[in-house]
C-alpha cells in the first residue's frame, strides 16, 4: 500500500551522519579507481588502440561481468543477512555464515573459470565475432588468465561483506588498492617483455594478492577457512533470496557483451573507444553514489523491515535530492570539460589525436546513462529494500531483451556513438519504470520537490558550464606542458563547483545552505585550534 508523507524531509541529523560516512568510503573508492583508470591510460600510452589493446579489453569482459554481478548482488544480500546472524547468534557464527559463502563462491567461480578456460577459443568468437583469427587467439589467451582472476576477486568480494556487517571498511577497500598497485608494477616492469600479457598476469597477481590480506583479520576474528561444511540455515536464505538478484544482473550485464559483440564489426580501435569511454562513466558514477549508496542502504533495509514507510520516504527523498544536486554537478564539468579531461588523459604515447576525439564524443553520449545511475541509485536501493528483486529483474530482462534490436538499429546508423546512445536510452528507461512501480506500489514521491530540485540544478550546471568553459577557453590559447594543463583544469572545476553552489544557495535548496554551514563550522574550529 502507498503511503504519502505529509511533511517534505530534511536534512538534519540523518545527512549529518550520512555525509561523514559517504565522504570516507568516497575517498577511498577514489583512491582504488584512481589506480584502476591509471593502469587503463598507461595501457593506451603502451600500446594504443590497437587490436591489442581491443583484445586485452574483450577478454576483460568475462571478469568484468563477473566482478559487477558479486559487487552489486552479494552486497546487498549478504551484508544485512550476516548482521543480522550477528545480532541474533554470535559474530563466531555470522563469520561462519561469511565464510561458507566465501567457500562456495570460489568452487563455484573456480567451476566457471575452468569451463570458460577448456573453451577460450569458442568464447573468444562469441565475444568478438568480428575480430581476425589473430586477434582472437590473443584474446582466447588472454581469457584463460582473466578468468582465473575471477576465481579470487570473487571470493574477496564475499569476504569484504564480512568486514562490512562489521563496520570495518579499511581492509576491504586497501586490499583492491593493493592489487592495482600490483598490477601497475607488472605493466611497468613486464610489458616491454610480455607485451599485453603484463598485464593480464598483473590482474591475476593483484587479485591473488587482494585475497590474501583480507584473511588473516578473520583468522584472528575466528573463521575456520579450512572446513568444508555448508550446513549454516543462513546460506540456504541467502542464496533464496540471490537468485532473482542474480538473474536481474546478469541480464543488465549482458549489454556488455552485446556492446563488444556489434563493436567488433565496427574496425580497428572501437572496442577501445567504447571501453575508455564507459569506464571514465563508471568512474564518475561510483565516485558519485559509492559513498551514499553505502552508507544509506542499511538505513533503507531497516526502515523497510520495521515497515516505517514514512521513514523510508524520507531516506528515499534525502537520496534523491543529493543524486540530483551530484548529477547536475557532474553533467555540467562532462559536457565542459569532458574532452579536455580525455586530451589530457591519453593524448600521448601511442594514443592518437582521432582517438582521443571519438572517445570524447562517445563520453558525451553516455552522459544519459550517467544521469540515470546517479538519480537511480536510491530508488534501486529502495526496491531492494522493500524485497522488490522480482521487480527488478523483470524490468531489467526486458530492458536488456529490447537493447539487443536497439543497439543493433542504432550501430548500423551510427557506429560506435549508436551504442553508447543505446546504452543511456536502457539506462533511462530502465530508471523510468523503477520509478513509476515504486510511487505507485509503495512509496508517494513530493514530484513537486522533485521538479523543484531538477529546475534549480538545472540552473546552476549552466552557469557552472558556462564559466568552466569561459575559463577553459581563455587557458587553451596558452602553450602549457602536461602539469600546467592539469593545474588548469583543477582550477577551472575549482570554480565550476563554486558557482555551483552559489547557485544552488541562492535558491535556497537546503542541502546547499547544510554544507556551507558544517564549512563554515569547519573553518571556524580550524583557526581555533
Amino acid at each position: 500500500m502507498a503511503v504519502q508523507t505529509d511533511n517534505v524531509p530534511t536534512t538534519g541529523d540523518t545527512a549529518t551522519k550520512l555525509g561523514r560516512s559517504a565522504v570516507l568510503i568516497t575517498a577511498f573508492t577514489a583512491i582504488q579507481i584512481f589506480f584502476q583508470f591509471f593502469m587503463q591510460i598507461l595501457l593506451a600510452a603502451k600500446f594504443g588502440a590497437a587490436r591489442a589493446l581491443d583484445s586485452y579489453f574483450a577478454a576483460l569482459t568475462i571478469p568484468i561481468f563477473v566482478s559487477s554481478l558479486f559487487t552489486g548482488v552479494v552486497y546487498v544480500t549478504l551484508v544485512p543477512i550476516i548482521t543480522e546472524c550477528r545480532a541474533n547468534a554470535s559474530s563466531t557464527r555470522a563469520i561462519d555464515l561469511g565464510i561458507q559463502f566465501a567457500r562456495a563462491t570460489f568452487l563455484a567461480v573456480g567451476a566457471f573459470a575452468a569451463i570458460i578456460s577448456i573453451l577460450s577459443r569458442i568464447v573468444a568468437k562469441l565475444l568478438v565475432p568480428g575480430f581476425d583469427s589473430e586477434s582472437l587467439r590473443l584474446t582466447a589467451e588472454l581469457l584463460r588468465i582473466n578468468a582465473t582472476s575471477t576465481v579470487f576477486s570473487g571470493t574477496s568480494i564475499v569476504l569484504a561483506c564480512i568486514y562490512y556487517s562489521r563496520r570495518q571498511f579499511f581492509l576491504p577497500v586497501f586490499a583492491p588498492v593493493a592489487g592495482g598497485v600490483i598490477t601497475l608494477a607488472a605493466i611497468v616492469l613486464y610489458s616491454n617483455r610480455l607485451g599485453i600479457y603484463a598485464a593480464a598476469w598483473g590482474m591475476l597477481a593483484g587479485s591473488v594478492a587482494g585475497l590474501i590480506l583480507l584473511i588473516p583479520a578473520l583468522l584472528r576474528a575466528g573463521a575456520r577457512f579450512f572446513t568444508f561444511s555448508f550446513d549454516h540455515p543462513g546460506l540456504k536464505t541467502g542464496l533464496r533470496l540471490m537468485a532473482p538478484l542474480l538473474i536481474a544482473s546478469v541480464l543488465v550485464r549482458t549489454t556488455l557483451i552485446t556492446d563488444r559483440i556489434f563493436a567488433s564489426y565496427l574496425g580497428e580501435g572501437t572496442i577501445s573507444h567504447i571501453s575508455f569511454a564507459s569506464r571514465i562513466t563508471t568512474v564518475v558514477i561510483a565516485l558519485s553514489v559509492q559513498g551514499i549508496s553505502v552508507s544509506i542502504f542499511p538505513l533503507l533495509s531497516n526502515a523497510a523491515a520495521k515497515g516505517d514507510m514514512a521513514g523510508l520516504s524520507r531516506l528515499l527523498h534525502l537520496s534523491l535530492r543529493w543524486s540530483i544536486i551530484a548529477t547536475g554537478l557532474v553533467m555540467a564539468t562532462v559536457l565542459a570539460l569532458g574532452c579536455e579531461v580525455v586530451n589530457l588523459l591519453l593524448k600521448h604515447g601511442e594514443v592518437l589525436p582521432s582517438d582521443s576525439m571519438a572517445i570524447s564524443a562517445l563520453l558525451v553520449l553516455y552522459t544519459g546513462m550517467l544521469a540515470a545511475h546517479i538519480i537511480g541509485n536510491g530508488v534501486v536501493s529502495t526496491l531492494y529494500s522493500l524485497r522488490a528483486s522480482r521487480l527488478v529483474a523483470l524490468i531489467s530482462g526486458v530492458g536488456a531483451a529490447l537493447y539487443v534490436p536497439a543497439v543493433a538499429i542504432l550501430a548500423s546508423l551510427f557506429g560506435a556513438k549508436g551504442i553508447a546512445a543505446a546504452s543511456s536510452i536502457l539506462a533511462l528507461s530502465n530508471l523510468s519504470w523503477f520509478v513509476v512501480f515504486l510511487h505507485r506500489r509503495w512509496v508517494r514521491l513530493h514530484w513537486s520537490q522533485i521538479a523543484h530540485y531538477l529546475a534549480c540544478t538545472a540552473v546552476a550546471a549552466l552557469a557552472a558550464a558556462a564559466i568552466e568553459m569561459l575559463i577553459h577557453g581563455t587557458w587553451a590559447k596558452t602553450d602549457a606542458d602536461i602539469l600546467q594543463r592539469a593545474t588548469q583544469l583543477m582550477v577551472t572545476f575549482a570554480a565550476g563547483l563554486v558557482i555551483y553552489w552559489v547557485c544552488l544557495a541562492a535558491m535556497r535548496l537546503e542541502e546547499a545552505r547544510w554544507l556551507w554551514q558544517r564549512s563554515v563550522r569547519q573553518l571556524v574550529k580550524g583557526k581555533s585550534a
